[in-house]
This record gives structure tokens, sequence and C-alpha cells, in this order.
């Protein structure tokens, strides 16, 4: 075998610098590389491995310069996409990594706020109640659970799918982000839509429009004054409708509230003119004064008005209605002293 690996190992002539060499049989001779010596008879001495070596790499490099010169350009272009290929989808691989630790997070939100719920229930539901609450909260938990097995495992195969589809959405939308949006044109019109766009139609009642000139109070109430007659009998029929027997609690509630509001109103009203009366009576006087000279116009102020509008009401009121007026009064104002007060400390005892 090994005589067979030599003679058939291929050997190159070697180029000699200097043609004067003599020739030496004895260097020949004596080489280990060529004749082995030893209790082998008759073998002949094995090759040397760092040349063997030596010749089999420029053996191979050789061939791989050949068939490199023989590449097509479309061979390397495929190549090249195929290179690129891999390189997407190990970029895909990882974002459907960081994809799956967000689902993960919202799952765990998920489970702590449905954990939240539980605690927090009332202590005043029944058996029944907390019963469907368990029910209900078993369902929920089951639903996460079938959520969250069914997202790791789709997750893992549509990741790179969905990403390509929102891709060609995004694409097909528009293509950056400072162009306009993209709308199809087959989209049909809707059947009731607005042609000519018109205003809407108000009522407008000319007494009280602003055109017809600023509001007189006094010649509106001397206008309207027949509706206060009209309130004087609805309350009367209000007052006879209550005193009816055959009327339930609910209704005659109702009547006695509307009565009620009625009667306030009727006293604002009164309370009203008798200021307006002190105030007109007081500008009376005061024109005459700087009519004649005597002194400057003054004009009350609203505190001092309804004053004396206080002092005229009692003027004109009986011992009795008096009386009570300033009992009210009293209560009220202790009510509202009370109120204020603070509350007693624990402390303090």
């Amino acid at each position: 075998m090994v005589l067979s690996r030599t003679l058939s190992r291929s050997i190159r002539a070697r180029e000699f610098d200097d043609d004067d060499e003599p020739y030496s049989d004895e260097l020949e001779g004596s080489s280990p590389s060529v004749l082995a010596t030893g209790d082998d008879y008759g073998a002949i001495g094995s090759p040397d491995p760092e040349s063997e070596g030596d010749d089999a790499a420029s053996g191979e490099d050789d061939n791989v310069q050949d068939q490199l010169s023989k590449v097509s350009f479309g061979a390397l272009a495929k190549a090249q996409e195929a290179i690129a290929g891999e390189r997407e989808a190990s970029r895909k691989r990882k974002r459907g990594t960081e994809g799956s630790e967000e689902q993960e997070e919202k799952l765990r939100k998920l489970r702590a706020r449905l954990a939240d719920l539980k605690k927090g229930k009332k202590e005043g539901k029944g058996e029944g109640e907390k019963k469907a609450g368990k029910k209900e909260g078993k369902a929920k938990k089951a639903k996460v659970v079938e959520a969250e097995s069914g997202s790791e495992d789709e997750d893992g195969e549509d990741e790179d799918e969905d990403e390509s589809d929102e891709d060609d959405k995004r694409l097909k939308g528009r293509t950056s982000k400072h162009a306009p949006a993209v709308q199809t044109s087959t989209k049909p019109v809707s059947r009731k839509r607005q042609i000519l766009s018109t205003t809407k139609p108000h009522a407008r009642d000319p007494r009280f429009d602003p055109l017809a000139g600023a509001v007189d109070a006094n010649k509106l109430k001397h206008n309207y004054a027949f509706l206060e007659q009209y309130k004087e009998s609805e309350m009367g029929e209000l007052k006879a409708a209550i005193k009816n027997k055959k009327l339930n609690e609910g209704e005659r509630e109702a009547l006695k509230k509307k009565l009620l509001s009625m009667e306030s109103q009727k006293k604002a009203r009164e309370r009203k003119e008798r200021e307006e009366k002190v105030r007109r009576e007081h500008m009376k006087k005061e024109r005459e004064a700087v009519g004649e000279g005597k002194k400057n116009a003054f004009y009350l102020k609203k505190s001092e008005q309804k004053k004396l509008a206080l002092v005229d009401q009692f003027a004109n009121m009986k011992g009795k209605q008096r009386e009570r007026l300033i009992e009210r009064r009293r209560k009220k104002a202790t009510a509202k002293e009370r109120k204020n007060m603070p509350e007693t400390r624990r402390g303090a005892e």
C-alpha cells in the first residue's frame, strides 16, 4: 500500500537556479523520503506529510478559483437574495419574541385585574349572587387561559404573516407618512345624503327680539296683568282639590307641592314689588331734593333697598302675622348657626 501511494503521487519538476550544480547519487540514495531502511525488507519509505498537505491545499485553491470563474451573475444574484431572506427571517423571529413578551404582560395585567375585582365584591351580597360571581370568575379564568394558549400557539405561526400583511396595508394606504391617504373609488355612495346645505328654521317671537328694543318690565307687567288673576284662580282650584277625600296620598302630595311652588312664586313677586316701590319712592325724593338744590343725587345699594322693603313689610303687617314671621326668621337663624358650629371633640370629654 505504501508503495502504491508513493508511485501514484504527482510530482512536479524542480526548477534549478544553477545548471552547473553537480549531480550527486549519494544525496538521492541517502534521502529518507525516497527509501526507507529498517526491519521491513525491500519496503520503500513513506512520503513527507507536510509536503503532501501543501500540495493538496494548492490543488483545492486551484479548483475553487476555477469554479468561481465559471459561476454566472444570475446565480450570484440568487445567492444574495437568499442571504437577505435569511437575515429578514431572523429579524422577524426576534420581533416575534418581543410580541410574545408583550402578550404575556397583557395577560398578567388581566389576571391581576380579575383578582382585584374578586376582592372588591360587596359583603352584602346574597349566597346566590356570590355563586353567580364565582361562576363568572371561573368563566373569565377559562377565557383567559384559552386566550393565552391560543395566542401562544398562533403567535409563533402567524407572526410573520401578520407583519407582512401590515406592511402591505401600510404601503397600499400611503407611500409615506407625509403622503395623502388613498381611498378606493368603488365604495358605494349612500342613498340618503344632503345635496344642498340649508339652515334650520328657528321660531322667533318679535315681542322679545333685540331688534324691537330694550325690554320694559313695567310695561310687560301692565300688559300681562291678567295672568296674575289666572294664577289666583288656579291656586283656589288646587286648594279645593287637596281637600277632596277621594284622592290617594301620592296625588295629594303632588298637588300640595304644586300649590307650595305657586305660593312661593307669589311671595317672591310681592317682595320684588316692595323693593321696587321703595326704590321709586327714594328716587322721587332724591330728584325733588336735587331740583331744589339741597343735595346731590344719592343712589341706594341693594342691601339698603332690602332693609327698607323689610321695614315696609313689617309696618303693613298685623300683630299676629308679625310675630309668626319673627319666630320663623328666628328659627331659621338658629338652624343656620347650629349648622356652622364645629362638632364636639372626643378629647374634650
